[in-house]
């Protein structure tokens, strides 16, 4: 008989830690074949052509088949034996209550039971962290945290995911524990992966040093909380940082960040269609300037709240300080190193009518 095996995620991997994806290879080195397929069921988030587009980048880079199952845009008749024919099926997050009423209507949480009985590897983050249990909390269900009571019920007891990832979860999940209103379970904070054989938890990783999971009961004096310290993962070779700057080679810096993970603008305002800018807009402690910080020269035009940089020996135009986060620094896509457009994900942005759109990228 199969190893059934399941691997829930509190959160992390390829579409929360774009530059690090130990949690996504260790997924894979539990599979016994050499070149693994692996389904992506982006159900959640309702099947959103962005996080498929970073599932096949990300794992595009691995040694896997990665293939996509959409619900929404159905071009497959034969579900049960396209799943059954995966090594690994990973679920995405987003919604997990509308997930499992589209299974259900579908016949995709029958497929998956009989792809578990049969060896396949389960996993998923969030909403694909949640649903293999019997309940958990959600966010599903309203703009507050609630029990969710009809997961697929292939893990006893409850869930909580992202348990140190958002203010709300942990004290949340403990009330509903204490009051009866969920199952004794398992929480995981974000970076943490629980792997099941059966229903027993055989082992717990993570790929950020400092996380755990947790036993959450209740007992005498209320709730138990029990932490689980993880084997944290080696980093993953990938995650070196992505290095830009101008043409003459005078201005460079480093990038903590994937651009093949995020969102690409391209801004058709008057500067930027001229001067072919793609924005990446990254938080500061990701960004780092290494060289020519005397070489650049500043323009300013307009409101003068965006300060532009510019190399003074070849005049490109690399990276600035950009109005709608003046807090944050904006790349040009274009002169990182070792890109292809055809690895981006690429939206147009309106910034002919920048007062009118601004608040779409906030």
């Amino acid at each position: 008989m199969k190893t059934r095996r399941i691997v829930a995620l509190g959160g992390g991997g390829f579409s929360m830690e774009p530059h690090n994806l130990a949690l996504d290879r260790w997924i894979l080195s539990l599979t016994d074949t050499k070149r693994p397929k692996v389904c992506f069921l982006p159900t959640a988030s309702g099947d959103a052509t962005g996080y498929a587009a970073k599932f096949l980048s990300a794992f595009g880079r691995l040694d896997c088949e990665p293939s996509l199952l959409s619900l929404f845009r159905r071009d497959r008749d034969d579900l049960r034996g396209f799943l059954l024919d995966q090594d690994v099926i990973y679920v995405g997050g987003g919604n997990t209550a509308n997930m499992l009423e589209l299974w259900r209507t579908h016949g995709v949480d029958t497929a998956l039971r009989e792809a578990w009985e049969a060896g396949v590897i389960l996993t998923g983050l969030s909403a694909g962290s949640l649903c293999w249990y019997e309940e958990g909390v959600t966010d599903s269900l309203g703009t507050n945290l609630a029990p969710l009571k009809d997961g697929l019920g292939l893990l006893s007891g409850s869930h909580c995911p992202h348990y140190d990832g958002e203010e709300d979860r942990r004290p949340t999940y403990q009330r509903l524990v204490q009051g009866g209103d969920l199952a004794s379970g398992i929480a995981a904070d974000d970076g943490v992966g629980l792997l099941y054989e059966g229903e027993d938890l055989v082992e717990v990783v993570t790929s950020r040093p400092g996380t755990r999971a947790w036993r959450v009961s209740r007992d005498d004096d209320g709730i138990l909380e029990e932490p689980i310290e993880p084997r944290v993962l080696p980093a993953d070779p990938a995650s070196t940082p992505f290095r830009g700057g101008c043409h003459c080679g005078r201005v460079v810096w480093e990038i903590d960040v994937d651009p093949r993970q995020e969102t690409v603008l391209d801004c058709n305002c008057s500067i930027c269609a001229k001067k072919g800018f793609l924005h990446l807009i990254v938080a500061p402690e990701k960004f780092r300037l290494l060289e020519g910080e005397e070489m650049l020269r500043e323009y300013r035009f307009n409101t003068g709240q965006a300060v532009h940089r510019f190399c003074g020996e070849c005049g490109v135009h690399s990276f600035y300080t950009p109005r709608s986060h003046p807090d944050q620094v904006d790349v040009n896509v274009r002169c990182v190193q070792g890109l292809s457009l055809a690895e981006l994900t690429i939206e147009p942005f309106d910034g002919q009518n920048w007062e009118d759109r601004v608040d779409e990228i906030r």
